[in-house]
């Protein structure tokens, strides 16, 4: 039992750096690599279709590696026992931001990217309309953002700057992390 007990222990420490590292990895190369050349290289409807099957597995899988990181703090080897509570703050941030991204704020951005891409459509079709009645010589307006799309936009806009923020934060609450278990590194 002891013999295990040592195994496990001696097996901590890298496999904890092996998480963080993922973690740290896949967060910087989603938010600033992948997306960047998916938004430079691909069509609106492309990117808005990638996006919307990367970003939900993405903030799942954030989610899944912070707890596993946490998980894995070797509390004997690494921490002393007074050090443990810096290593569980930066691990409850970025747990509860990526959970608020998980079940609320990617959830009701995907939602107004789905309304806003109907109501690109109808928009389109109405100015059509507009378009075709004009051309008969029948009166019409002059094609605008209609007054559904701005709100439509604007609850698009928060999500999704929710999102964006809240990845931010959590990366900030993993870099905390990092520099905690470096400086504690011998």
């Amino acid at each position: 039992m002891s013999s295990t007990c040592s195994l496990l222990t001696a097996a901590l420490p890298p496999l904890h750096l092996l998480c963080f590292s993922s973690l740290l990895g896949a967060t910087l190369y989603q938010s600033f690599v992948m997306t960047k050349i998916s938004f430079r290289s691909l069509p609106k409807p492309a990117f808005r279709s990638l996006q919307k099957q990367v970003w939900p597995f993405y903030f799942r899988a954030q989610t899944i590696m912070i707890i596993v990181n946490a998980v894995t703090v070797p509390r004997n080897v690494i921490f002393p026992l007074g050090a443990g509570l810096m290593s569980w703050i930066p691990h409850a941030v970025a747990t509860t931001l990526a959970m608020l991204n998980v079940f609320i704020f990617e959830p009701a951005t995907q939602k107004a990217m789905v309304q806003v891409t109907h109501q690109e459509t109808r928009d389109a079709l109405s100015c059509n309309t507009r378009e075709y009645h004009q051309n008969k010589g029948m009166e019409g307006s002059t094609a605008s953002t209609s007054a559904v799309m701005v709100v439509v936009m604007r609850k698009f806009s928060f999500s999704h700057a929710m999102c964006i923020h809240l990845n931010l934060l959590t990366l900030g609450a993993i870099l905390a992390y990092g520099w905690t278990l470096a400086s504690r590194i011998q």
